[in-house]
């Protein structure tokens, strides 16, 4: 049952923000947002805000002692995260969940599952703009972490891969290429299979790849 609050959660989280003068936020900060179940019935009302930063910033780190209650405002806030469509704030949020073993621990199945249905959406987009590529490729690197932390399974992520269009914008490309070659938690290297993906990506998407990062990225694999 949602509370009615006389302030709305932006609002408070600005004060907050405004208040910290860029040191860590006031011990009783998330009580002072209306708690844990207020975070998580208000979360997308922050979607597309850059607000959104400082609050997952919150959430993750108070989520140890916030328990099953924190672990749902996670929950809240990642759905907000993936159904931003600022590239900016995607990217971000996203870099901030996944560099939190607390976040992880709490919606790292969830966020893996999540990107891997966002970029399947992606593909079936025509003529995406160049924020749809932005956000595909940091929901790409996100992933490809996820998948060295042991969340989601990496045959799906595999599967998006082989579906890449001939010529993939250049941010995009690079991301695909870079995550075939990211070692599995099983292995510690990267697969067969990882490996001869990459290679077919390189002579794939070679026209879109800057020469800068041709070479690095493209090289041979050693054993």
């Amino acid at each position: 049952m949602n509370v009615e609050h006389p302030a709305s959660l932006a609002d408070v989280i600005r004060a907050l923000v405004v208040n910290a003068r860029g040191s860590e936020f006031q011990v009783d900060a998330i009580s002072s947002l209306g708690g844990w179940q207020r975070i998580a019935d208000d979360a997308t009302t922050l979607i597309d805000d850059p607000l959104l930063l400082p609050l997952v910033s919150l959430v993750i780190r108070d989520a140890k002692a916030g328990g099953t209650a924190a672990t749902m405002a996670l929950e809240a806030l990642s759905t907000a995260v993936l159904s931003t469509r600022n590239p900016g704030v995607f990217g971000d949020a996203l870099g901030i969940l996944a560099a939190s073993p607390a976040a992880l621990e709490a919606v790292g199945g969830f966020l893996a599952d999540n990107l891997l249905t966002h970029l399947s959406d992606f593909l079936d987009v025509v003529g995406p703009d160049n924020a749809a590529v932005s956000r595909a490729a940091d929901a790409l690197e996100t992933l490809t972490r996820l998948k060295v932390g042991g969340f989601g399974t990496p045959f799906g992520l595999f599967a998006f891969l082989e579906r890449l269009r001939s010529l993939a914008p250049a941010r995009l490309a690079t991301a695909a290429i870079r995550s075939v070659g990211t070692p599995t938690p099983r292995t510690l290297a990267p697969t067969p299979r990882g490996c001869y993906l990459a290679l077919t990506l390189c002579m794939r998407f070679a026209p879109t790849i800057s020469p800068r990062w041709r070479g690095s990225l493209c090289r041979p694999a050693t054993t």
